[in-house]
């Protein structure tokens, strides 16, 4: 479970994941919207949960939007009330740097740019990602089979690594 907090006020927004900030814009714009659609990517042919297009599988426990900025005692009050709900950990600097860790690799995994150089990262986070190939499914059978080598597979190549 995650607890995902999002500021919107015209001006700048924020994110937050588990009461810790994960990013901030400035220059927002005063986007009107005529609705609001939220867990879906309108691609009905994929199952709830189900990943797509590098999207977090998952489903929506509970949902709270308001029509103004909450104060930020209001917004750790309920991202905390949240958490404990739900058994995730309060943030702390060890929670903070494996985030880093995890979005690292994220990146790495997805991002293709040739010459692209990255900040080494230890693999245990690079094999906890879900894009990482522990098994697959032999293309006659059907059976599930361990793969020679484990990566992650976009083209033809036995791993992209």
């Amino acid at each position: 479970w995650h607890v995902y907090s999002a500021v919107f006020n015209g001006a700048y927004s924020e994110l937050y994941v588990d009461g810790m900030r994960e990013g901030s814009r400035s220059n927002v714009g005063a986007g009107m919207l005529d609705g609001l659609t939220v867990g879906t990517d309108h691609r009905n042919d994929f199952p709830l949960g189900s990943m797509v297009d590098g999207a977090i599988p998952g489903v929506i426990a509970e949902l709270a939007v308001f029509g103004t900025v909450l104060d930020v005692e209001d917004r750790v009050r309920m991202e905390m009330q949240l958490m404990r709900r739900h058994g995730i950990d309060p943030p702390t600097d060890k929670r903070a740097e494996e985030r880093r860790r995890e979005r690292q690799a994220q990146a790495m995994l997805t991002e293709r740019a040739p010459g692209t150089r990255h900040e080494p990262c230890p693999l245990r986070y690079l094999a906890r990602n879900n894009l990482v190939s522990w098994e697959i499914e032999h293309p006659i059978t059907g059976n599930k089979v361990r793969p020679k080598r484990i990566g992650v597979r976009e083209t033809a190549e036995s791993s992209d690594w």
